[in-house]
């Protein structure tokens, strides 16, 4: 009731207030999947192990379908291909996190691994600019 005693700026205010609880709702979400995804990677990481890899990408495409540009979670989710040996979707995947964040050293470092580790991959990347 008392929202409809409220008139003009009021009214839009509490409307205002609504919206960013929603925004903000959806952030923490988004950002609880991929802290999970996270979380499960690092426990399989310790155990050596790929148990919860599957589950790991299903909340880290939760979290992207909430906030695509979450950089944390687009990072997140080149490990989870990088786990599953999708190599070159994983660097599609940092070549976008940094291309959203320049200055995310995890993305840069884990592509930096990637492309040393697969040389010829690397050899066919350089040769296209040539």
């Amino acid at each position: 009731q008392s929202r409809l005693a409220l008139t003009g700026d009021a009214q839009l205010r509490l409307d205002d207030d609504d919206e960013n609880d929603e925004e903000e709702e959806v952030e923490f979400r988004a950002h609880s999947l991929a802290t999970y995804a996270s979380a499960l990677l690092r426990i399989d990481r310790a155990k050596g192990q790929d148990q919860r890899v599957c589950e790991a990408e299903l909340a880290v495409l939760g979290s992207l379908r909430l906030q695509p540009n979450n950089v944390e979670a687009v990072f997140t989710l080149s490990e989870v291909l990088t786990c599953t040996r999708r190599n070159r979707e994983a660097v599609r995947c940092l070549l976008h996190a940094m291309h959203l964040d320049p200055t995310h050293v995890p993305a840069m470092c884990t592509l930096a691994k990637l492309l040393d580790e697969a040389p010829a991959f690397s050899r066919g990347h350089r040769s296209r600019r040539a």
